[in-house]
């Protein structure tokens, strides 16, 4: 005897108790997403207490996938940027140095220099010179058209309570009315 998901839930209104989700989404929210949209489909699973435990074991193994997912779509960033990074380049310096300098002076009365001083003279300058850059902003292989299309386009389209009730479905429901 196959039993759909609302007469299940109907019958034992704990049977998501088991459920678990990334602490940022609203169980009621997804349980309600979940009768909307399977209420008459029939489950592989009739006995309710082992869809409940079916359900616990389901949404353990899947949570983190869930939270990196919730993570991905509500990260902050610029849908009209297509380049946002940050560089950082090092210049390691090792120069030496050395000379002599020499003062020479003539007589009034002769044609060639005499030395009068000498100055030897030899330095290091080392260490290194970090130089750190964020660059950001389009770098125009797409229009700024295109990326708020696309922007548009992935928010109409994704819901991740949707994602989590399809994934339910195709775990648990039978495709066949």
């Amino acid at each position: 005897m196959m039993l759909s998901v609302m007469g299940l839930y109907q019958y034992d209104p704990t049977l998501f108790d088991t459920l678990q989700l990334p602490e940022e989404l609203d169980k009621e929210t997804l349980i309600g997403n979940i009768l909307l949209e399977c209420s008459e489909l029939e489950t592989f699973i009739s006995d309710p207490a082992v869809l409940k435990e079916a359900i616990g074991y389901w949404s353990k193994k899947n949570i983190d996938n869930w939270q990196h997912i919730y993570d991905v779509m509500v990260k902050e960033y610029d849908p009209l940027w297509n380049k946002d990074g940050t560089y950082t380049e090092t210049e390691i310096r090792n120069l030496a140095s050395s000379g002599t300098s020499t003062g020479s002076v003539s007589a009034f009365n002769t044609t060639g220099f005499q030395n009068q001083s000498r100055q030897d003279a030899s330095g290091t300058d080392t260490g290194s010179i970090t130089r750190t850059r964020r660059e950001t902003g389009n770098i125009g292989v797409t229009t700024s058209q295109e990326m708020l299309e696309a922007e548009v386009n992935l928010r109409r389209e994704f819901n991740i309570y949707d994602f989590i009730t399809e994934d339910f479905k195709s775990r648990f429901c039978l495709g066949v009315y």
